[in-house]
């Protein structure tokens, strides 16, 4: 008997396993509601973030807070950039990366910060090596998909004008969040997925962040930034 030969006899006989009888997989239970379900549970789900969204955003700051963000709040979008700048200059930042997403527009982010001298690029998927950009600023800013107010926890779903290196690489990921993006828990989020996989926009991955990177494998000490940011600032609207 070979040695793979004998391990595996060894597993068999080990767990109880007869190995003259084959494992067969149990039954496939499938999922547990119907596509129509599915997709009403979604809606349900985007109804909830919007119609608590006031109640949703105080969980959330608490829970972030807890998970390690830097918490902002701010009363509307025109303060956003300044305290951006305000992140950025505490922390002798030169430049940033931003992702795409329309509330960074609307709130004149990069705009703003080019004008106080901090370099501002905006991600263009044909523009460039994104990673080499990614790595060589220092702070990355994006918007917000999703939020989880339970466990203080950021979705973003990398696509064009979103690459998952500008939340990851830089030393600092700042992120916006406005009221109608926190959702309760990750069960609306698991029912929105969902549905975004049966009308087929569902992105191909999704990055969920639960403040600055940590490892614990070094003598068991919590070290962070190990693997990714080793800041996070959440900034809230609203």
């Amino acid at each position: 008997m070979s040695g793979r030969a004998e391990f595996i006899e060894n597993v068999r006989r080990l767990t109880g396993r007869d190995p003259a009888v084959p494992v067969v997989p149990p039954d496939a239970t499938g999922l547990s509601v119907s596509n129509e379900d599915a997709v009403a549970e979604s809606e349900q789900a985007k109804a909830v973030a919007a119609e608590r969204a006031g109640q949703l955003f105080g969980a959330a700051a608490d829970a972030a807070e807890t998970a390690g963000w830097t918490v902002h709040r701010m009363e509307s979008l025109e303060q956003v950039a300044n305290r951006i700048i305000r992140i950025c200059r505490e922390r002798d930042i030169e430049s940033t990366l931003s992702s795409g997403h329309e509330v960074l527009t609307q709130a004149g982010v990069n705009d703003a910060l080019n004008t106080a001298g901090i370099n501002a690029e905006v991600l263009q998927a044909a523009e460039g090596d994104t990673k080499s950009a990614a790595f060589s600023v220092g702070a990355g800013i994006t918007g917000t998909d999703w939020f989880i107010a339970e466990s203080g926890t950021l979705v973003l779903h990398p696509r064009e004008g979103l690459s998952r290196l500008v939340s990851l690489a830089p030393p600092i990921h700042i992120a916006v969040v406005e009221p109608g993006q926190v959702l309760p828990s990750l069960d609306e989020l698991f029912a929105i997925e969902r549905a975004a996989n049966i009308d087929d926009s569902l992105t191909s991955s999704v990055n969920l962040i639960s403040g600055p990177s940590r490892t614990g494998d070094i003598e068991a000490t919590i070290v962070q930034g190990i693997h990714g940011p080793i800041e996070t600032h959440l900034i809230m609207v609203g």
